[in-house]
């Protein structure tokens, strides 16, 4: 019996998945405590305007653009996880298959093919708002209450969504990776 050198190697992990793992851990850690800091925040101003009865102007504004940037923050995180929502009616076909072998290999077709447009749909989206952040940091456009650029809270946006673009990347390389280890 002849023994195949490859399976006694032990399996590397792809460091980009080391590497998303460590980035989605501050990312979720960062989101955790802004989210946080909003809850408290609408605790206080429900208090304040149902107690007091003198409610914090700026407060419904901070909290507006904290969800904004969280949500798409956690979507960046879904992307590294792969939970966002799907159409698994091929993966469910795929199933069926006997040979083992094929079914992987259609598997991770249809995986490179997914990631790659979705990384290329991300793409694109990060070159409008990259329009979208230089126009508002042009004509200075401020929040109305906190006058807080909104070139900030649209360039926030896009910066979830390279993060999202460099997970998807890490996923198409990881599929490849995956490719070439068998």
């Amino acid at each position: 019996m002849e023994n195949n050198s490859d399976d006694r190697l032990p399996k590397k992990a792809f460091w980009g998945s080391i590497l998303s793992e460590k980035t989605s851990g501050v990312i979720n850690f960062l989101n955790s405590i802004v989210f946080l800091g909003m809850l408290l925040l609408m605790f206080a101003q429900v208090l304040s305007r149902y107690v007091i009865h003198e409610p914090i102007p700026w407060s419904e504004e901070l909290i507006r653009y904290a969800f904004i940037i969280t949500t798409y923050f956690g979507a960046a995180i879904a992307v590294q996880k792969g939970v966002h929502v799907e159409i698994d009616i091929v993966q469910t076909l795929l199933s069926k298959m006997k040979n083992e072998n094929k079914k992987k290999n259609l598997e991770n077709i249809i995986n490179l093919v997914s990631n790659s447009l979705c990384f290329l749909f991300v793409l694109f989206l990060c070159w409008l708002l990259s329009d979208l952040v230089i126009r508002t940091q042009v004509s200075g456009q401020e929040s109305p209450i906190l006058k807080i650029p909104m070139s900030m809270i649209s360039g926030g946006i896009l910066l979830s969504f390279i993060i999202m673009a460099i997970y998807y990347l890490l996923n198409i390389l990881e599929i490849l990776y995956s490719w070439g280890r068998r």
